[in-house]
């Protein structure tokens, strides 16, 4: 409760710009009236067993139900206490698709105008990196295992053309679409995006009151398929390790960001 009420104080003085499509707007509300209601939403999503073995048991140490999760007794076959409650909750039959519906409505966002973000952070192997990029180099085509961040790529490039498409000839509308990818690893910051550099990165306070990285490199995206070169790239730069339960498990934090700047005239 208290990391979520840090985090409503930290992303209190988002705005939308004026200038937004209503269109986009409205896919920006979020899933229900709920949804429209609530700046931050908690998530919860549960992944198989990896470990194998005969002591492993082929039951779920976890009772998922609606947005709720209790834990399992496995050798008495049943539920404990307490539940924990959640605005939603993915068991670990539950495809991307349906992961990335449940926050589509943020990236609509950042194309309207608002800021947003998608924070995703669990114990090693949990299946985050799983989550928000899919595996491997999924994200070349259009696949049913894209992770978060190739799917928000696909959908800021949908909702520009859709947005450029109904101003044609009104306004000119353009959009500018920035990337930038980093890293945080022993405390330090890495441009995944010019790793051969070591730029002296530092987090400040922006002129409008955002959290900025100075001396990270943008790159422009013209369009989807280069963003995702561009995300692979950073990928592809990131520190991975062998761990017990994964021979290449990140062992950094990592940031991705979307920029998308609208522009008339």
């Amino acid at each position: 409760a208290e990391e979520v009420q840090l985090l409503q104080s930290v992303l209190g003085g988002q705005s939308s710009s004026p200038s937004a499509d209503s269109s986009l707007q409205s896919k920006a509300e979020g899933p229900g009236v709920e949804g429209r209601k609530r700046r931050i939403l908690v998530l919860c999503r549960f992944r198989k067993h990896t470990t194998q073995g005969s002591n492993v048991s082929e039951l779920p140490a976890w009772w998922v139900e609606e947005g709720r999760v209790s834990s399992v007794d496995v050798a008495k076959g049943t539920i404990g206490a307490p539940a924990f409650a959640f605005d939603r909750v993915f068991s670990h039959d539950v495809g991307q698709e349906s992961v990335y519906a449940q926050i589509e409505h943020v990236v609509h966002g950042v194309v309207a105008g608002t800021n947003g973000s998608v924070l995703c952070y669990g114990q090693t192997s949990a299946g985050k990196t799983y989550t928000m990029e899919g595996p491997g180099n999924s994200c070349g085509s259009i696949s049913e295992l894209w992770g978060i961040i190739p799917r928000a790529l696909h959908t800021v490039f949908s909702d520009t053309a859709s947005a450029t498409e109904r101003d044609e000839g009104c306004e000119n509308v353009r959009f500018r679409v920035q990337l930038s990818m980093l890293e945080i690893y022993k405390e330090q910051l890495r441009d995944l995006l010019d790793p051969s550099t070591r730029s002296d990165l530092r987090i400040t306070n922006g002129p409008k009151g955002l959290v900025e990285v100075q001396g990270l490199r943008r790159v422009v995206a013209q369009d989807l398929e280069h963003a995702l070169e561009v995300f692979r790239f950073g990928q592809s730069h990131r520190v991975v390790g062998a761990t017990n339960a994964n021979d290449r498990s990140s062992r950094s934090h990592s940031v991705f960001i979307v920029q998308v700047e609208r522009s008339s005239g």
